[in-house]
């Protein structure tokens, strides 16, 4: 199974730094993004309409990790 990170593009076409939709079968199927408000390195990651971090990651590495396994319990 291929998932794949692609750069967020808003409505008006700003790309933010550490911003990814995950893509499998070219949809969208979530988000993993760093979190702003926060003075450490932060993560959280989505499903759309399925899921959610249950805690927040510290890399983007563990970020990418968790949406993984969360994704493979769907199927």
């Amino acid at each position: 199974m291929t998932l794949a990170l692609r750069r967020t593009v808003l409505l008006d076409g700003e790309r933010r730094p550490n911003d990814y939709e995950v893509r499998h079968d070219d949809q969208t199927i979530g988000r993993i993004y760093r979190m702003r408000s926060t003075g450490r390195e932060l993560w959280q990651w989505t499903q759309i309409g399925v899921a959610r971090a249950e805690r927040r990651p510290d890399t983007l590495g563990e970020a990418k990790a968790a949406f993984r396994a969360a994704w493979e319990r769907r199927l």
